[in-house]
């Protein structure tokens, strides 16, 4: 087969339907089409129909064993060559097929399996060659070689030479007309390998004007002009030339050559197979040659390869002066001596890579770009290039071209130093952008280059612009990612401060409003305590619907499962929310199946769900209104329904209620405040637990409901033990029962004076002895001449921390109170505060404002464990 037909059938496997379908549309010499699965032709191109004579019409849909011989049909040759494709991957073939008209004729064919990235079939790939005119030549050669053995065979023995050379030369006459219209190069030799025949194609492809002038040429003198290389490059043996393996009988093949000129260094590539022609005793007595120029195709196999290696080069690495440094390597030698890249940065030009055939002279070519960087000003070159985004091509860089180009004596004497013959630059390009510049030089070499060069470098500048501008576009992305996390944590910063500030304060208010409530017997005084610490609950509540907010945007909201009863949840909820509905005088009615509805889930969000809903309906709900709590179990999924009698909703609106900052009246005239935070929380959090929640209302004025689904997720018992984690910030003053400290000395350290005040009082009430001190020195020197049981520390303190100060009383001995139970009650309240303050040393986190009675309950928890 030639090594046209064997390039393009290679080049076949691995490309997509549409791929082929160009391939096949721009092909005339050749019959290639694509036959599907089963063998049926699924595509046809202008060479096979003017090759097998059926229009695709006729033949698309039919099975490719119509080109076969009818013989060959019933031996399933046909099958047989598509399993070998399926087994082998490709199988080739010679042999006569059968045209529409019932014609035949010699076929060079070559089968390829096509197969998808998974390794499923899809079809095959078919080419097919018209050989007849070479079968036919080959075997009127042969026949008239044979006769004219036969001939000679009778003559007389001392006659055998005089009329061998006749029969020689009249086969050549004959010879002539058939082989002079064959493009390929053909040529007879005795065993010898003296030359007794070539064509015209012959002689051109050795470099001689006509035949004669090849044939009368020493074998010797023909052997000097070249050097016959294989593919890789290294010399041929000349045992293992076609014409020796012919003569030693091994089969006739098709091999790939180098041949290379010695006079003037061009390198060409053949296609030959040589066959041997046997004499009357078996032997051969001549060897005939075919031999193809294959260069041209070699030459555009060697760009694709180009540019699938620039192509991996480019995308190996985001660093892309690193790639184009590579890029630079890669095409030194194979495709120049010499390759620089430049890129624009603002309006300076940087040589950021060159690579040299001699490393030697790399340091010579970086020195001429230090003292001769590019002109901006010249109408040639570099920034030509640049300007115009046109490439250029130079293809004889003779002496007196570099001196009527190169003012400067000395830059001519360092640009012929380097040997420069020709020279390619194409700009580097991402869309409608010049980015740089890439350019090849051949140097001390007879390479030149031409337009199809020039096409090849402007490809490889296209992808290396788009591997830059993919590197660069990540670096923004990184650095606007960078910039985005450093704004987070700027932004989780100033929270944590903006929290810790707020909750300071209303720790205070809700702690002395928490003392004072029940004691006062004025009404008025008492009214006013009571709507301080509503007030300082809605404050904290608030608060942490911001701080729950920002941990929803950031995905750091969340969940800790375990047992939990929705009753439960839900009655605490409504303990919660009592105080404000009895102020409007609202009652708040819970209709549920049983004492329980377990499921699993994080208690205290859930809690925050129920207690958002019930806060809204009662906010919403006018005086001596009605707010409805229904639960409800359907098969696997547990039903909270919250109803009201008040304001209700615009239809227009419900869409948007469960957004974050909507509210349906938000102006400066509203009769209800808030930050329109709760709603979305309830959504968020449902949604952790698998769940969801909608709205339902008739209309303003007609109230509204709220559903809330919540998977169960698992079966719990009704006698397992199910505690609804509630809280601390939002617990009525009267939701522990009373709890005495009695007998424990405490040590409460705290820069803020009323923190330190309001705490030793609670825990004094209590029944505790209290030492406070006003910073973690004080602090330390407290625990060891006070001996507390246990220990309450802020965190944020000046100048030493509270993490800082638990540190140094770990550090303590035992007698010294260094192993003491300890609270970090601290208005930092993030997870991350949490995490650190335990890790730090604290036995336990409490979040700032607390209610007196969860603090002694604390302190009476870890109480205990000094007691046991």
């Amino acid at each position: 087969m030639s090594h046209r037909a064997l390039g393009l059938a290679r080049s076949v496997q691995g490309l997509t339907w549409d791929d082929c379908r160009l391939l096949v549309e721009s092909v005339v010499d050749y019959a290639i089409f694509m036959l599907d699965a089963e063998g049926c032709v699924a595509t046809w191109n202008i060479g096979a129909e003017r090759i097998k004579g059926y229009a695709p019409s006729e033949i698309i849909g039919k099975h490719f064993s119509a080109f076969y011989l009818p013989e060959e049909v019933a031996a399933r040759k046909p099958w047989r060559e598509l399993e070998l494709a399926i087994e082998l991957g490709r199988v080739e073939d010679e042999g006569w097929r059968v045209r529409k008209d019932g014609s035949r004729f010699w076929a060079n064919v070559v089968i390829t399996a096509l197969r998808d990235s998974s390794g499923g079939l899809r079809g095959f790939g078919k080419v097919t060659r018209d050989l007849t005119a070479r079968k036919r030549a080959e075997e009127l050669a042969r026949e008239l070689v044979r006769e004219q053995a036969a001939r000679a065979a009778a003559e007389a023995a001392e006659a055998r030479v005089r009329e061998g050379e006749e029969r020689y030369r009249s086969l050549s006459r004959r010879l002539e007309v058939v082989i002079e219209s064959v493009g390929e190069g053909i040529t007879v030799q005795d065993p010898e390998g003296k030359l007794l025949f070539a064509n015209s194609a012959a002689a051109r492809l050795c470099g001689f004007t006509t035949a004669e002038e090849l044939v009368r040429t020493p074998r010797d003198e023909l052997v000097a002009r070249f050097d016959v290389l294989d593919e890789r490059g290294n010399p041929v043996r000349e045992a293992a030339l076609p014409i020796s393996r012919a003569l030693t009988g091994d089969p006739s093949e098709e091999l790939l050559l180098q041949v290379r000129e010695r006079s003037s260094g061009k390198t060409r590539w053949f296609l030959g197979r040589t066959s041997p022609v046997l004499g009357v005793d078996g032997k051969p007595e001549l060897v005939v040659n075919t031999v193809r120029d294959v260069s041209e195709l070699r030459r555009q196999q060697q760009h694709e390869k180009y540019v699938a290696e620039a192509t991996a080069a480019l995308s190996t690495s985001l660093d892309y002066e690193q790639t184009l440094a590579t890029l630079a390597r890669m095409l030194v030698p194979a495709f120049g001596d010499w390759c620089a890249v430049h890129l624009l940065e603002g309006g300076e030009l940087r040589q950021v890579s060159v690579a040299h055939v001699d490393p030697e002279r790399v340091a010579m070519a970086r020195e001429y770009h230090r003292k001769y960087p590019p002109d901006p000003r010249q109408d040639h070159g570099i920034w030509k290039v640049l300007r115009t985004g046109q490439s250029e091509l130079y293809n004889d860089v003779s002496a007196q071209r570099l001196a009527a180009t190169v003012p400067d004596a000395e830059r001519v004497a360092m640009l012929e130093a380097l040997g420069l013959t020709s020279i390619l630059i194409a700009p580097i390009r991402a869309r409608d952008t010049i980015l740089g510049s890439l350019s090849i030089v051949a140097a001390g070499s007879e390479r030149r280059y031409d337009e199809r060069d020039l096409r090849l470098l402007e490809e490889l500048g296209r992808r290396a612009g788009h591997a830059i501008e993919q590197a660069r576009l990540y670096r923004a992305a990184q650095e606007s990612a960078e910039r985005a996390l450093e704004a987070g944590r700027v932004k989780d910063e100033f929270l944590a401060t903006v929290s810790h500030e707020l909750r300071t304060p209303l720790n205070a208010i809700l702690g002395w409003a928490s003392l004072l409530q029940g004691r006062s017997t004025d009404a008025s005084i008492a009214k006013g305590i009571d709507v301080i610490y509503r007030n300082a609950q809605a404050q904290a509540k608030i608060i942490e619907d911001i701080l729950d907010v920002s941990r929803i945007i950031t995905g750091k909201l969340k969940l800790e499962s375990k047992p939990a009863d929705l009753v439960a949840i839900t009655r605490d909820a409504i303990d919660v929310v009592g105080p404000s509905a009895r102020a409007k005088q609202i009652e708040i009615e819970l209709d549920s199946p049983g004492e329980f509805c377990p499921l699993v889930g994080d208690p205290e969000r859930l809690r925050q769900v129920v207690w958002n809903l019930l806060s809204n309906a009662v906010k919403f709900t006018g005086q001596r209104g009605r707010v409805r709590v229904e639960i409800r179990q359907e098969a696997s999924t547990l039903v909270l329904r919250v109803s009201d009698t008040g304001i209700g909703i615009e239809p227009s609106f419900l869409p948007y209620v469960f957004d974050r900052f909507k509210q349906a009246d938000s102006s400066t005239t509203r009769r209800v405040g808030g930050l329109g935070l709760g709603l979305a929380l309830v959504r968020h959090i449902v949604e952790l637990h698998g769940g969801d929640v909608s709205a339902e209302s008739e209309g303003p004025g007609k109230g509204a409901t709220f559903i809330v689904r919540l998977p169960v997720r698992a079966v719990v018992a009704p006698e397992v033990v199910i505690e609804p984690a509630t809280r601390a910030d939002a617990r009525t003053p009267a939701a522990h029962a009373a709890v005495s400290l009695e007998g424990l000395r405490l040590l409460v350290v705290d820069d803020d004076a009323d923190a330190r005040e309001l705490l030793k009082l609670v825990l004094t009430h209590a029944g505790a002895v209290v030492e406070t001190a006003g910073s973690a020195s004080e602090g330390i020197e407290a625990m060891q001449r006070f001996r507390p049981h246990v220990l309450i520390s802020d965190i944020g303190m000046p100048e030493e921390d509270g993490y800082s100060f638990i540190t140094r009383a770990r550090a303590l001995a035992p007698v010294q109170g260094g192993g003491i139970p300890s609270i970090a009650l601290t208005a930092y309240t993030r997870a991350e505060n949490r995490t650190k303050a335990l890790a730090a040393g604290f036995t336990t986190h409490v979040g700032k404002p607390v209610n007196p009675d969860d603090l002694v309950s604390a302190v009476a928890n870890l109480a205990a464990l000094v007691r046991r």
